[in-house]
């Protein structure tokens, strides 16, 4: 009898173990499910992440190759234009390609449209100022003409005169005229007088002044150039004849 009971005891040991054990086998499943399931949740989070990534790696790189697209168009119209536009004012424009080659970096590019740039407000401010020598010897000379030449006439000059100015049919006088070694001393003198004394302080203010007022109508004319070319030449044309 007392080993029945021996034998009873050990086995009720045996089925705590085993439960026990099946418990904290359960226990360690459902820990094991529950990291799978976390695992399986990150390793999809972070393929979204990846797919996301990929896709603003591709906006990324189209916006780059429009970049650069956009950049070489717009650097060979500068290199067409910019050289025409500099031999307006007979300037040459500065070779742009290192010696022996044929290809620039964007850093040596801006330096060069640096320089055209400053080239070119140079040479407006040059050619702003032989503009206006060059009519004010012309003007001083046409007035001067109008003077009789013979001794003991009257030396005014009369309001007809004056009137032949507007004429069409008015000969202006010729280059060789106006040139500073044959110009009559008087109308020389009114030139310089001119220059230094009123163009380059009032004059230039009221050249100034005229151009913004006519700000808005260069806009534009410069909004139809980028936009409709053909527009542009039309105002520019009956701008002129109006």
């Amino acid at each position: 009898m007392a080993s029945l009971e021996k034998e009873k005891a050990e086995l009720q040991k045996r089925l705590n173990r085993s439960a026990e054990e099946k418990v904290t086998l359960t226990t360690e499943l459902l820990a094991a499910a529950d990291r799978a399931v976390k695992a399986e949740d990150a390793a999809k989070a972070a393929k979204l992440l990846a797919e996301d990534a990929e896709k603003r790696r591709d906006v990324m790189q189209k916006w780059l190759r429009t970049f650069k697209e956009a950049i070489k168009t717009g650097s060979e119209k500068l290199q067409e234009e910019l050289p025409d536009l500099l031999a307006r004012y007979g300037l040459v424009a500065p070779d742009m390609f290192p010696e022996g080659t044929d290809t620039v970096g964007l850093g040596s590019f801006f330096q060069w449209l640096r320089a055209c740039i400053t080239m070119l407000d140079a040479g407006a401010h040059f050619h702003e100022d032989i503009s206006a020598m060059v009519a004010v010897r012309t003007l001083s000379a046409a007035v001067y003409g109008l003077f009789p030449s013979e001794a003991g006439q009257t030396s005014g000059v009369t309001k007809a005169q004056l009137r032949s100015l507007r004429d069409s049919s008015f000969r202006w006088p010729g280059e060789e005229t106006v040139c500073p070694k044959t110009l009559p001393a008087l109308a020389k003198n009114i030139a310089v007088n001119f220059m230094e004394r009123f163009f380059k302080g009032e004059g230039r203010a009221l050249v100034h002044r005229e151009v913004e007022r006519m700000k808005p109508q260069v806009i534009v004319y410069a909004s139809l150039y980028y936009e409709k070319p053909a527009d542009f030449w039309l105002a520019s044309f009956s701008s002129r004849q109006g």
